[in-house]
């Protein structure tokens, strides 16, 4: 049988464990950084298949003349061996990628310069009033059209083209579309053929996220965790009405992301879509177990506020380690299984399901109870 810690003079020392974890996260994260995956910080992966076994030495010296930036692991699983390749994309594509948005863009703020110009000079022909104006956006719009035309032009020299610009400028703009295309398809077909010459019979899998699209899943996925902690601070502002709980709630939640982020860039656990959805888990979950402390302490009065916070930690004891050998099984499977996505989902689920014991019946119902004190006083 578990003592009632919390009828200890010094329960407020319990405090010390969490607020030790979030000093250590911060400094790792300060020092290491937090590692991303290719969802976020843009890049190719390319999953190797096969029944036979694949020289990694091999493959790795072959690839390092595409990407600087390269990662390569071999795996084994039931049906076989394979082999996993991270690399950057090609820094010449990704800047024609960027230039092809830019492009695109342009061509539709010509169109509507053209229908400017068009309707003006519509309007000129019964009006001589609106000749200037017609005049003007005439102007802007043949201006607007030697732009794009130029910026085709050099979206087919950084690509290496040298396929003729047709003089219409929106068949210009097509035919840089189409060759940017074709070029993004010889580069990949050069990769393959890497692949087939160490590994011909191995089945190949290609995925590629462009640093437009990974910056936009990026910005999107900090937006989540910011809207998460305020639409959650709202709520339990709602329910208690006094900052105390409010704050101690709020606290242990952040707290166990930030300490799971920290032990993610302790083990160089990537920070991907994954990842990610298993941090937004974790802060219901945070919240959850906040909750039922916090509930349990303030709104009932049977006991002492002591002996309810340590009912409340025995329940939420029992559900701190049912997820961490619930997802414990779900990441031994994905190790076995090399399925990487089941693994690091029950990795990150694991490691914030302990932190979650800490930040909340350390933390938390340290403040909670100090405040019930406070009040009593």
């Amino acid at each position: 049988m578990i003592p009632n810690f919390y009828e200890k003079k010094d329960y407020r020392l319990l405090a010390v464990i969490p607020l030790i974890l979030l000093i250590a996260s911060f400094a790792i994260i300060f020092v290491k950084g937090i590692p991303t995956g290719i969802e976020l910080r843009g890049g190719l992966r390319i999953t190797v298949q096969s029944a036979e076994p694949v020289d990694v030495d091999l493959l790795r010296e072959r690839f390092s003349s595409f990407s600087k930036d390269l990662s390569v692991r071999g795996f084994e699983n039931p049906t076989g061996s394979g082999i996993e390749i991270e690399m950057s994309n090609n820094e010449a594509l990704e800047i024609a990628s960027e230039k092809l948005f830019a492009l695109e863009a342009s061509e539709k703020d010509l169109i509507s310069a053209e229908l400017n110009a068009s309707y003006f000079a519509e309007q000129a022909k019964n009006d001589s009033s609106l000749a200037s104006q017609a005049y003007a956006a005439q102007q802007s719009a043949d201006a607007m059209r030697a732009k794009v035309y130029s910026d085709a032009k050099d979206l087919l020299a950084l690509i290496g083209s040298s396929a003729a610009l047709p003089s219409d400028v929106h068949g210009a703009v097509k035919l840089a579309r189409d060759e940017f295309t074709a070029a993004k398809g010889r580069y990949r077909e050069q990769l393959l053929v890497v692949v087939k010459q160490v590994a011909p019979n191995a089945a190949v899998s290609l995925r590629e996220v462009g640093s437009v699209l990974s910056q936009f899943f990026f910005i999107k996925t900090r937006e989540f965790v910011l809207y998460s902690f305020i639409l959650s601070a709202i709520v339990v502002l709602i329910v208690f009405r006094s900052l105390g709980p409010s704050f101690a709630v709020i606290f242990g939640a952040a707290t166990d992301v930030i300490v799971t982020l920290g032990a993610m860039s302790l083990f160089a656990i990537p920070l991907n879509l994954a990842t990610v959805a298993t941090l937004l888990m974790l802060i219901g979950f945070s919240l959850d177990t906040d909750m039922l402390l916090t509930i349990r302490v303030l709104k009932r009065s049977e006991d002492s506020p002591a002996a309810r916070a340590f009912d409340a930690f025995k329940t939420g004891a029992m559900m701190n380690v049912t997820s961490v050998v619930a997802f414990g099984i779900l990441a031994i499977f994905g190790m076995l299984l090399q399925i990487e996505v089941y693994y690091t989902i029950g990795l990150v689920a694991v490691i914030g399901s302990i932190v979650d014991l800490f930040a909340t019946w350390c933390a938390n119902a340290a403040i909670v109870l100090w405040w019930v004190e406070r009040k009593k006083n």
